[in-house]
């Protein structure tokens, strides 16, 4: 998709994802206002946006069932804020804190304000009246670089962020495991968390790797390639100097326009290698909230009968929600591929009595889906009811040596 394309339909492609996203970063029709009202030099500017748990930062593991609403109102002329946070707390639990912070996603930071609670509403927290932000605070805003935390007695180090997007911005949180290393599965069970945020009007990010505590990385770096490919780095991240498994984007990094799409369309992903993984020991693709990307381990032990096989393979499936877009990539071992199909099943524990719906082109080490292959609404129904199966048949197997369930 063309990216200017992109960008105009920015409103209309949020308003969509606010219903089928299960990740708590949505944003409002507002913040696309926000960042038109920037450009048109408007005075005021509003931003809400959801917190989450998952935006979090944090040693420890954080889990939740609390909900927070941020409603916050910036005039540029005075750099005046005003507005109000909303918190549904789970029981048993008290809010202690609400602030604005610095910090872009993956990153804490200083104290910017403290809310105040209402009077009669504890789960209700304003902004002090006629607070005044600081030309670097507003600087920081415009930039996506602030956002709201909630403090409770559950977490002190928080429970709900939410970062403070305007139209344009987005923060991307996905997960490095070894299962989505393309060429081979290290085995490792070392994992780490990717977080990203970017400016697709200015190219600007800014991106921390946090959490690689099992492994020690000699390399972290953002590269091209869907999911299921290996592709060339385009940048390195800096080893933090104070914190262990902590990787950082340089700052002053800018995407050129060619790889903001790539970013848009899931074409790049964050890879650590260590001394024993030098070509990649967890791997993380980079994909927005409306993306669903998925990692099928193909054996004979997933037929039904079983097939009794040392032949393995791994499917890779990238699936845009909201166009209905598929790629796939499948790669095997110690199998000669007569085909490989995307299968639909009537029985999700048998390949028998079902279709072929697609067979996937050879390509070098390698076999995809065709170009230009949309899902409908029946596929999505198959995926949730595990009807879509990847089949590799060989000549001794034509009916499938190994397989897997997507």
């Amino acid at each position: 998709m063309n990216l200017r394309h992109r960008l105009g339909n920015y409103v209309v492609v949020l308003m969509l994802a606010i219903l089928v996203s299960a990740c708590g970063d949505d944003l409002s029709d507002l913040d696309a206002l926000a960042k038109e009202s920037v450009l048109n030099d408007s005075t005021n500017i509003e931003i809400t946006t959801e917190l989450s748990v998952d935006q979090v930062v944090s040693p420890v593991a954080v889990t939740s069932d609390s909900d927070a609403e941020a409603q916050l109102l910036v005039n540029l002329s005075s750099n005046t804020i005003s507005g109000q946070v909303g918190v549904t707390p789970q029981q048993n639990t008290m809010v202690r804190q609400v602030q604005i912070r610095k910090g872009f996603g993956g990153q804490n930071g200083n104290v910017v304000l403290n809310l105040s609670p209402d009077a009669t509403d504890s789960d209700r927290w304003y902004v002090p009246d006629n607070y005044l932000l600081s030309n670097e605070d507003v600087e920081l805003l415009l930039r996506g670089g602030l956002y709201v935390l909630v403090t409770t007695s559950n977490h002190a180090n928080g429970e709900l962020r939410g970062q403070l997007l305007l139209g344009g911005q987005e923060l991307l949180i996905n997960p490095l495991t070894a299962d989505q290393v393309a060429s081979s599965n290290s085995g490792s069970l070392a994992s780490a968390t990717s977080y990203l945020s970017v400016d697709y009007i200015t190219g600007e990010i800014h991106g921390s790797v946090l959490h690689a505590d099992d492994l020690l990385p000699t390399q972290v770096s953002m590269q091209t390639g869907l999911a299921g490919l290996e592709g060339e780095a385009i940048l390195q991240y800096q080893a933090d100097l104070n914190e262990s498994g902590v990787w950082h984007i340089p700052e002053h990094t800018v995407l050129p326009t060619s790889l903001l799409e790539q970013l848009d369309s899931a074409q790049l992903y964050v890879q650590a290698s260590s001394i024993s993984y030098p070509n990649g020991e967890i791997r993380g693709q980079l994909h927005l909230f409306h993306y669903i990307v998925t990692i099928t381990e193909l054996s004979g032990m997933n037929l039904m009968p079983e097939i009794n096989t040392i032949a393995s393979g791994k499917a890779f499936l990238t699936l845009n929600g909201f166009d209905g877009n598929a790629r796939a990539i499948v790669r095997v071992s110690d199998i000669t591929p007569l085909n490989v199909i995307l299968f639909r099943a009537n029985n999700p524990n048998s390949t028998e009595r079902g279709r072929g719906l697609y067979n996937l082109q050879a390509s070098q080490d390698y076999w995809q889906l065709p170009s230009g292959v949309v899902f409908g609404n029946n596929d999505f129904n198959d995926i949730g009811n595990a009807r879509l199966m990847f089949i590799v048949t060989s000549t001794d197997f034509p009916l499938g040596e190994i397989g897997g369930r997507i």
